[in-house]
């Protein structure tokens, strides 16, 4: 039974805060969809951007793994990538990540979509 537990993070006094992304594991959309529902609430109280996004993972439950990502800057759009290379420097230096698996790693089946579009 997975339990879900929230801290609000507590700003520093040099205003870095406004600068804050993260991004931290969310559970799997196919075993625990009410549960990324209520972390993406919470984690509205905090951050005026969140956005789930998940990844295929052979070795976890169901094949997947979600994140949720953050941003206190409320400008940001996390469903692109905040770095940029040439498809040479992509290939070069990572394996997986591109700007494209970046951008679909956020397009959600209908029956996620539904739930987290409202949470």
């Amino acid at each position: 039974n997975t339990e879900l537990t929230f801290s609000r993070p507590v700003p520093d006094s040099h205003g870095s805060w406004e600068r804050v992304r993260v991004s931290f594991p969310a559970e799997n959309q196919w075993l625990h969809l009410s549960l990324i529902g209520e972390l993406k609430k919470a984690c509205k109280e905090v951050f005026p951007v969140v956005d789930y996004a998940y990844t295929t993972i052979p070795t976890y439950p169901s094949g997947q793994i979600g994140f949720m990502v953050c941003c206190k800057d409320a400008s940001r759009n996390v469903r692109e990538p905040l770095r940029s290379w040439s498809r040479e420097e992509e290939e070069r230096l990572c394996r997986y990540y591109n700007a494209d698996v970046h951008r679909a790693s956020f397009v959600l089946p209908n029956f996620a979509r539904k739930i987290l579009d409202s949470a």
